[in-house]
């Protein structure tokens, strides 16, 4: 009816005349890219593009950090430092001899000296927390928070409303990223995470080439 054509209507998605490329701050993906490719210290591709990449295994940390294309780093708490594996708690407990090999030799890698290697990389650090935040997961967060904090990570990836909570229960200053599972589908989805005080937002993986 008329009614719900007018309320619902400025959410519709009209792609008619929507370039394939999304644009970026009036420029194209591909044309910032291709200017920071070409000078990486330019402040038009720096500011507009950057790569970000979550890392699942220790071992793939050495490859990333020699990547000078990479600007951040989302490190797994649960596979680095097994925080939520019960007796974990961050100090990497319960680890195995084959997990030391398979982590390419950074099984006692702590988050303070991960962190710190992102750093003298010249790359941001992040900590990706767990898709399953209930109290199990809660209770060691809570226990490894001082560490947490400690390490210094320049924010974290969020994966549920609980993470949100938390931290802000906590008073957390640093980054808050939503993941692509918290689905900002429009600009109104946007706008709450914002209001939440998340850095930036990820786009939901739905989303076709024409709506991104």
């Amino acid at each position: 009816n008329a009614l719900e054509e007018k309320i619902c209507g400025q959410y519709r998605r009209d792609l008619q005349g929507i370039p394939l490329q999304s644009s970026l701050k009036g420029e194209t993906a591909e044309k910032c890219c291709g200017e920071r490719e070409k000078n990486p210290s330019s402040d038009k591709g720096k500011n507009t593009c950057t790569l970000r990449v979550q890392l699942e295994m220790p071992w793939m940390l050495p490859l990333v950090l020699g990547e000078p294309g990479v600007d951040a780093v989302y490190i797994n708490g649960e596979t680095f430092f097994h925080i939520w594996k019960p007796g974990g708690n961050g100090q990497n407990r319960g680890r195995t001899l084959a997990d030391a090999r398979i982590s390419g030799g950074l099984a006692d890698q702590t988050p303070l000296k991960t962190a710190e290697l992102c750093r003298k990389a010249g790359k941001e650090c992040y900590l990706a927390l767990p898709p399953v935040f209930r109290l199990r997961e809660r209770e060691a967060f809570e226990a490894w928070y001082p560490e947490f904090l400690k390490a210094g990570f320049a924010g974290v990836l969020l994966r549920n409303l609980e993470e949100l909570q938390f931290l802000r229960e906590k008073g957390y200053k640093g980054a808050l990223i939503p993941d692509a599972c918290l689905y900002t589908f429009n600009r109104e989805a946007r706008k709450v995470w914002m209001d939440f005080g998340a850095a930036f937002t990820t786009l939901p993986y739905e989303l076709n080439e024409r709506e991104l």
